[in-house]
């Protein structure tokens, strides 16, 4: 290829590695190395040709440009954490996973914001607009993906499947921590301020249940376990003695609700279940679904949640009253 016509006291000054600072020139050779390479879909191959592009951008403000680039390198950071080595391998489980990632700092791990979401939603976009402009065969994993509105609805009880998956993202190695328990005692009704004051004297394990003493929001009661709970605790009770929180911190000590959380938000992180609001109470609604079906009585529910409110539990499970459906 003929060189691009740029200015001439511009092209004259090269960089140590030779290269041209004039932006037709550095997308010549992008455009150049591509073709010579058959569109290498390796994401470091990836990462150098999207990163040049991006930041050479015509239609967006500097600041929008870095606010790409952050969010691509974050996400080709992500990329190799996850042993994803080509950019085919990404589809909308990838795609979706990445967007609602919990932002992790040293002291916590908390969930994205609207406009975090939104931001890495558009940096995506963005990167699989150029590939397709340079000619890769490649769909937007995105297309699908719709953001929560910054005011979000309710909690809501999570599904059947989506609990499967919570659980499953527990493997045998985290059977029994305290990242099992927060999930197994969530199944119970627990909310984060019970999971973190349970201790093991308060199992039976015969009976496969649960003392919850409540808070300012949940009355004091006795839930069963599932069995898949019952199985966890059963197993973290071999490791603590009688006297023992169920739930710790690192150190022994007691956790805080905002650390139940935490681990509660990993375990969601691990099972990719972000299309929507989702916290211990979508598991909590959950359980409290499943006394509603056995006995059909919205007060049985609300009873295992320790809720004062029929109309909130209602809500919470799902039930239109109306019809009682």
């Amino acid at each position: 290829m003929a060189p691009m016509d740029c200015d001439e006291q511009a092209f004259g000054q090269m960089d140590l590695f030779g290269r041209c600072p004039c932006r037709l020139h550095s997308l010549h050779r992008t455009v150049t190395r591509l073709i010579e390479e058959h569109l290498p879909s390796d994401i470091d191959a990836v990462q150098e040709i999207v990163g040049e592009m991006l930041a050479v951008l015509e239609d967006a403000a500097p600041s929008t440009r870095r606010e790409l680039l952050k969010n691509f390198r974050r996400f080709v950071g992500w990329c190799r954490a996850m042993g994803i080595r080509d950019i085919g391998e990404i589809g909308p489980d990838e795609a979706t996973t990445f967007i609602f990632l919990p932002v992790v700092t040293e002291r916590a791990a908390r969930k994205p914001k609207f406009s975090t979401c939104n931001n890495r939603r558009m940096a995506l976009r963005k990167v699989y607009k150029v590939l397709r402009t340079l000619g890769y065969q490649l769909s937007d994993p995105t297309i699908d993906v719709v953001l929560p509105s910054e005011a979000s609805d309710k909690v809501k009880a999570c599904s059947d499947s989506e609990l499967s998956r919570l659980r499953r993202s527990l493997h045998s190695d985290l059977s029994g921590t305290p990242f099992a328990c927060v999930l197994a005692l969530a199944e119970a009704g627990a909310t984060n301020g019970e999971i973190a004051t349970i201790t093991a004297a308060e199992v039976d394990l015969s009976a496969g249940t649960v003392v919850l003493h409540g808070n300012l929001r949940t009355r004091p009661r006795v839930n069963g376990l599932t069995a898949w709970g019952l199985s966890v605790i059963t197993h973290r009770l071999t490791e603590i003695a009688t006297a023992d929180l169920i739930v710790q911190n690192a150190d022994g000590e007691m956790a805080s609700t905002s650390v139940v959380s935490q681990n509660f938000a990993m375990i969601v992180a691990l099972a990719r279940v972000y299309h929507r609001r989702f916290s211990i109470d979508s598991v909590r609604y959950w359980g409290a679904r499943q006394v509603y079906d056995r006995t059909g009585r919205i007060e049985d529910a609300a009873h295992f949640l320790g809720n004062a409110s029929l109309n909130v539990t209602a809500t919470g499970i799902g039930l239109d009253w109306r019809s009682k459906t």
